[in-house]
C-alpha cells in the first residue's frame, strides 16, 4: 500500500505584495474614473458646460496642514513672578518697568538720575509710556512693595529714636511707644453680660409715681410717652367714675 503525501505550496511574499499593490492601484483609478464621470455628468446638468466640451483633471497636490500655534492663555502670562498686581501681558518692556518701579519708589534726593525724563532718555524710551504706565491698574500696589522694602532699613533708626525720646518722658512718644509695643488701647469698651431683665408693672407704676412726686415727670413723659399717656387716661376714667 502507498500512501501518497501532499506537501502545502509556499506563499512568495513578494510577490503577494505585488499583486496587492497592483490591485489597489487599479482601485484606485477605478475609483478616480467614478469621480471624474459624476463631476462631467454634474457641470452638463448645471449647463456649465456641454457634451462637446473637453474636461481635463489636473493632478491634484498634496495639502499639507498648517499647525495652528497654540494659544497661550493668561495663565501661562501670569507665571512672571516679578509683577503681583500689574497684567505683564501689557507691557512690551519689562526690565525697563522693573527699573522705573524701584526707581519711583525712593525718595526724590535717592532717585538717579532727579528727572523721569532723564530717566526716559537713559533707558531710550519716550516719556509719554512712563507717564501711560502710572495709570495702569496695579502699578502703585507695585510702588508700594518696593517702597515697604526700600523704608524698612530705617525702622532700626527710626524706632530707637522712639525709645529716647519716651524715656525723656514726652507725652506723645510714651504714647506711641505704648500702642506699638504694649498693645495700649485708649478706647475701651464695657459690655454688660448680664442679660436685661424686664421690670414688673406694678413696680414700674410706683417709679413713675415717685418720679412725678419729685417733679421728674416731663422726664417719665420724654421716655415712656405712651406709658404716661396710659396711666393718665386710666387715672381721668377713675375720677369720672367717683
Amino acid at each position: 500500500m502507498t500512501i501518497q503525501t501532499k506537501t502545502k505550496q509556499g506563499v512568495n511574499i513578494q510577490e503577494f505584495a505585488k499583486q496587492f499593490t497592483q490591485k489597489s492601484a487599479e482601485q484606485e483609478q477605478q475609483r478616480k474614473q467614478r469621480i471624474r464621470k459624476a463631476v462631467v455628468k454634474h457641470l452638463i446638468s448645471t449647463r456649465e458646460i456641454t457634451k462637446d466640451t473637453e474636461v481635463v483633471f489636473m493632478p491634484s497636490s498634496k495639502v499639507v496642514p498648517t499647525p495652528v500655534p497654540k494659544r497661550r492663555e493668561n495663565s501661562d502670562f501670569q507665571k512672571d513672578t516679578r509683577f503681583r498686581f500689574i497684567d505683564p501681558t501689557v507691557i512690551e518692556d519689562k526690565e525697563i518697568m522693573l527699573k522705573y518701579l524701584d526707581w519711583i519708589a525712593r525718595p526724590r534726593h535717592e532717585r538717579k538720575p532727579q528727572l523721569q525724563k532723564e530717566f526716559a532718555e537713559n533707558h531710550g524710551i519716550h516719556y509719554n509710556t512712563l507717564t501711560a504706565w502710572k495709570q495702569l491698574t496695579g502699578f502703585w500696589d507695585e510702588v508700594k512693595i518696593r517702597r515697604d522694602v526700600i523704608f524698612r532699613k530705617y525702622s532700626s533708626d527710626i524706632f530707637y529714636a522712639l525709645v529716647k525720646r519716651a524715656r525723656t518722658g514726652a507725652p506723645r512718644e510714651v504714647e506711641l511707644f505704648a500702642k506699638m509695643f504694649e498693645q495700649y488701647s485708649d478706647k475701651f469698651e464695657v459690655e454688660n453680660t448680664n442679660p436685661v431683665q424686664e421690670i414688673p408693672l406694678e413696680q414700674r407704676q410706683l417709679i413713675n409715681t415717685a418720679l412725678k412726686n419729685i417733679g421728674l415727670a416731663a422726664v417719665l413723659e420724654a421716655n415712656n410717652p405712651e406709658e404716661v399717656e396710659g396711666e393718665t387716661q386710666t387715672e381721668t376714667s377713675a375720677g369720672e367714675d367717683a
